[in-house]
């Protein structure tokens, strides 16, 4: 919501802007006339129009012609139910009557003014006119007022004339309009009254558009800083216009809006309106322009776009490639000369007598130059294509020979590059292979020379330890030193172990294993160990049997040492739970369980060699175990995989699982027996001198 708050609050802007100016335009538009302006529908001019066109009509019925007499009482007898009139005139050959109630007498001048229902009362008498409302009545003497009052003011000519004459001395007009209640749907009162009843609901109607458009107004202007982000939009999206093209849009914006204006005024076309309102929003919109760009509105002009990307496109022609600015100017000068010719081509075609045949060699001249630049890119696309399959071989390390190019090829110095970079990755190989065949060799040949002397250390610790030394505490000391050589002899044998993996040099004796019963083995041969470590094995065998492919002895390391890691480092009263399931055709063997100690390292880290889980070292271990077991397991065809997650330690082993032997196997065939460390020789008896070992080849 807050990144749409500016689009919303100039919307609500907008949109109260557009109905304040719609409803003051409209407002203006109706007011023309002025008949909305009064409260009261029989203070307009309308109505005094009217009903000085009745009394018109009432006079032409008293001393006009037959013909006058009839016109006159038609238009008066169109206001029937609306109007009730009574018109006496005494000249020539007597009293004549005109009225459309029932009594053609003088009492009904009575009649009309006290029993009858009217919201006003008109008596014209020896040129003198009485108004009443309301029962409330005035009078306005003398005829030159009578010609002046708000109804003889509207009469014509001839009417004007005949009372200024005195004809009119003698005659006696009554009428009588009825409430607008009372109004029947017909005749120039009702269209007056109900003409003005429309305006007044319209004009209510925008005036409370107009204090809705004010009230969105002053809502805007609380938020008048996500309004000012939108009005920075605005002008940022106006900033991309030239300077030209919103001049011309504002002098069209100006001429229009003005003769909008003026036909809205003349016309109640809405299109005129609608009209206005885009003219006066591109000028907002300007005027936005100039207050948050300033400088920039007048800055950022075609000239200038034109000439920066002129610029910008001379700077694309260059490249610090020489290859690829010879290929862009190539293309560069072909466009400008085809462009060239073809200008040419007409040219002499249309001016010189014999131009057709300057127009054949322009036309040869032109296909010329096209066959040349599409051979001379062809070649560089199949420079290019070699020089793509050279980094492929590079890639997949099977180049034999360097890419060589003719000199004058474009891509020529890249291929020189390209070859001196295989070259020396071909150098730092070799190099790297060396060194790690150095180190593995260096780690073999001391670990097979430790080997030897470490065994007779051992064989005279174990002497020692046969004898009754004095002081009693010296066999302390050689209880010590042959756990200490023990635990030497087995970080010598590791490191053997290890280096013969990596080399490849290890001797593999691949048969089919049953996993199930090869983790059954080694959870009995350290059952007891986890008993006084207070542990607790759980096993989860999905199958009874699942036979993979792989060196017995090898893989009972890996299942020892991933269970005795578990053994040594769970936390005490807990429980290690070890799993066998087949998944995805492999046989995974899942061991987890709660360390105890807070686990730092991360998982790939904890399989390399020399890397410990309990960094302060307090405990045994080289850190070569788990590097061993995922050698070992890899040299099997499976994967070794640590997942570490807050205290729980998870190693999973996975094998792929060969095809079950169809017949049991025979009753001497036994799981392959665990690999058992090899035993110091037995030490000579006592009182004879120790054989030496005899030192490995």
């Amino acid at each position: 919501m807050k990144k749409r708050k500016p689009g919303v609050t100039f919307f609500f802007f907008a949109l109260a802007v557009t109905l304040l100016l719609y409803s003051v335009g409209l407002a203006l538009y109706q007011t023309q006339g002025g008949d909305n302006l009064y409260l009261d529908y029989r203070d307009t001019p309308s109505y005094t129009r009217t009903i000085s066109g009745l009394i018109a009509d009432a006079y032409y019925m008293a001393l006009g012609s037959q013909s006058e007499q009839q016109q006159g009482q038609y238009m008066l007898d169109r206001e029937n139910g609306n109007l009730d009139y009574f018109v006496q005139s005494n000249q020539g050959d007597g009293i004549k009557l005109f009225s459309n109630t029932e009594a053609l007498s003088p009492g009904v001048f009575n009649n009309l003014i006290s029993g009858g229902n009217y919201s006003e009362y008109i008596r014209i008498a020896e040129d003198k006119i009485s108004i009443s409302r309301d029962s409330r009545w005035g009078s306005i003497d003398e005829t030159q007022q009578v010609l002046e009052n708000r109804y003889a003011a509207y009469f014509d000519t001839a009417i004007r004339n005949t009372i200024r004459s005195g004809y009119t001395s003698d005659v006696v007009i009554y009428l009588a309009v009825r409430p607008e209640g009372q109004f029947q749907p017909h005749g120039d009162l009702y269209g007056t009254w109900s003409s003005w009843k429309n305006d007044v609901i319209i004009l209510g109607v925008l005036t409370i558009l107009a204090c809705i458009s004010l009230l969105i107004l002053l809502v805007v202007a609380i938020k008048h800083k996500s309004l000012a982000l939108a009005n920075r939009k605005i002008a940022h999206m106006m900033g991309w216009f030239w300077l030209e093209a919103k001049a011309a849009l504002t002098v069209l914006a100006v001429l229009g809006g003005w003769r909008a204006l003026e036909l809205i005024f003349g016309s109640s076309e809405f299109i005129y309106l609608l009209l206005f309102l885009s003219c006066f929003w591109w000028c907002w919109f300007l005027l936005l322009d100039l207050c948050y760009n300033k400088a920039r509105v007048f800055t950022h002009n075609s000239i200038s776009s034109i000439s920066k990307w002129m610029l910008r496109f001379v700077r694309s022609l260059e490249n610090k490639h020489d290859f690829l600015q010879r290929m862009k100017q190539r293309f560069i000068i072909l466009v400008a000369s085809e462009f060239l010719l073809i200008l040419l081509f007409f040219v002499f075609l249309y001016i010189a007598p014999l131009g057709w045949i300057i127009d054949v060699v322009l036309v040869g001249l032109g296909i010329f130059l096209l066959v040349d630049y599409i051979k001379r890119y062809n070649r560089n696309v199949d420079e290019f294509g070699l020089v793509m399959d050279y980094v492929r071989e590079v890639k997949n390390g099977t180049v034999n020979e360097p890419l060589i190019l003719p000199p004058e090829d474009d891509f020529a110095p890249l291929a020189n590059d390209l070859s001196d970079i295989q070259s020396g990755i071909s150098r730092a190989v070799e190099e790297q292979v060396r060194s790690e065949r150095m180190k593995v060799e260096l780690v073999t040949n001391v670990s097979h020379d430790l080997k030897t002397p470490l065994t007779s250390i051992i064989n005279y610790v174990d002497l020692l330890s046969k004898e009754e030394l004095d002081p009693a505490y010296a066999n302390d000391y050689v209880k010590i030193i042959a756990q200490k050589a023990d635990r030497l002899k087995n970080l010598v044998q590791d490191l053997f172990e290890i280096s013969r993996a990596n080399s490849g040099a290890i001797e593999l004796h691949p048969e089919q294993i049953d996993v199930v019963a090869l983790v059954e083995q080694t959870i009995a041969e350290m059952d007891q160990r986890a008993d006084a470590l207070g542990l607790e094995l759980r096993t989860q065998f999905a199958v009874p049997r699942l036979m993979v492919w792989a060196d017995g002895k090898k893989l009972h390391r890996v299942f020892e040492n991933l269970l005795g890691n578990a053994l040594k480092y769970s936390l005490a009263g807990t429980r290690i739970y070890i799993a066998v399931l087949p998944l995805r055709q492999e046989a995974t063997i899942i061991f987890k369980n709660i360390a105890n100690y807070e686990m730092h390292f991360s998982p790939e880290d904890i399989v390399e060699r020399f890397q410990r889980g309990d960094a302060s070292r307090t405990t045994e271990g080289s850190g070569l175990g788990l590097a061993i077991a995922k050698s070992f397991v890899e040299l099997c065809g499976g994967t070794l995989a640590i997942e570490v997650d807050g205290d729980l330690f998870k190693a999973t082993a996975s094998l792929p699982i060969c095809a079950q032997p169809e017949a049991e196997a025979p009753a001497d065939e036994k799981a392959p027996e665990p690999l058992h460390r090899e035993e110091p020789e037995p030490p000579p008896a006592p009182g004879e001198p120790p054989e030496a070992p005899e030192e490995e080849p």
